[in-house]
């Protein structure tokens, strides 16, 4: 009874999400070409060799002073038929999951409603002759999922096809609950890592081994880090600074689920636009500056700063 009930709530989820899908109006002008500077991503593609860097240039560690009014964020869909239908069925359970470990309440950022908008980059275009968005990432109010077909193609198939959908649900939970943060490996290294996290606990695939491109600058000039104009592949090394955060505070003391709250859920629940590093001090107990010190002592070794077992994410979410 307990497995029909389950498979019963599954497919629940997946006729809401198809439902909004056909209910959500198709916009006529979905959006202008230029993307809305409240911006968090773009995702760096999944490298099958050690793959592209980071693009340079983009605005995402920008945050806007503009603040909704505290509320419940609502999520809508628009799954382009370009997708396959596994792939939607996948993204309606993955969503039920996110929004059950990492509820969506609006306390900083700018909107109460956002759009997801998911197709294949081949489809001509998807969403009308002004749509001008792509890639992957979080626009103003509209979260972009532009999937490569060649990560449906290749052999295997690309986890990235995946492992997109919680890296940019998590910067709507970044953006709704701080407002963002002036600061790339704080905004992309906790995408990046959860994202990894999430696959590993429901896919049991560890995709932290596409992430381990960590080279000696990190080590050097973790400052760099902060500003997306320094490239790196896949966020490995924002990636690496994240884990080793999590390292320090299991050696002060924490438990690895204690530590992994305060990085996912507690340091992002204050106002963040103006001034990210107060709050740093203020949940894990030492300054920034003091990180980047610590960080000098370490190996671009991203198996060394792994945990030697992951927890449950409701063990450190809010579920």
């Amino acid at each position: 009874m307990l497995v029909v009930l389950a498979v019963v709530a599954v497919l629940a989820v997946v006729a809401a999400v198809v439902a909004a899908v056909l209910t959500t109006p198709d916009p006529t002008t979905p959006g202008p070409t230029t993307p809305d500077p409240t911006t968090l991503g773009p995702t760096t593609p999944d490298p099958t060799t050690p793959g592209p860097t980071t693009p340079v240039g983009t605005s995402s560690a920008t945050t806007t002073l503009t603040i909704a009014p505290a509320c419940d964020v609502r999520m809508m869909y628009r799954l382009h038929d370009s997708l396959p239908w596994e792939w939607q069925q996948k993204f309606g359970v993955m969503m039920a999951n996110l929004r059950r470990h990492f509820p969506l309440r609006n306390d900083y950022g700018p909107h109460c409603t956002y759009t997801v908008y998911a197709w294949r980059d081949d489809a001509t275009q998807p969403f009308g002759d002004s749509f001008g968005y792509s890639g992957a990432g979080v626009y103003g109010d509209k979260v972009i999922l532009e999937i490569p077909k060649s990560e449906f193609d290749s052999n295997p198939p690309s986890w990235h096809r995946y492992t997109v959908i919680p890296h940019e649900y998590y910067h709507v939970y970044q953006l709704s609950r701080s407002g963002g943060a002036l600061c790339k490996w704080m905004l992309e290294g906790t995408a990046a890592c959860f994202e990894s996290l999430y696959i590993k606990q429901y896919e049991d695939v560890d995709y932290f081994g596409e992430q381990s491109y960590v080279t000696s600058e990190v080590l050097t000039s973790p400052s760099a880090f902060e500003d997306y104009n320094t490239p790196e592949t896949n966020y490995s090394n924002s990636v690496f600074m994240v884990l080793v955060l999590h390292k320090e505070l299991v050696e002060r003391g924490e438990t690895v689920e204690s530590a992994f709250s305060k990085i996912f859920r507690e340091y992002w629940a204050a106002d963040l636009r103006a001034d990210w590093k107060t709050r740093f001090h203020e949940v894990f107990g030492f300054s920034v500056e003091d990180f980047y010190t610590r960080l000098s002592s370490y190996t671009t070794n991203l198996q060394s700063v792994l945990p030697a077992s992951f927890p449950q994410i409701s063990e450190y979410s809010h579920g």
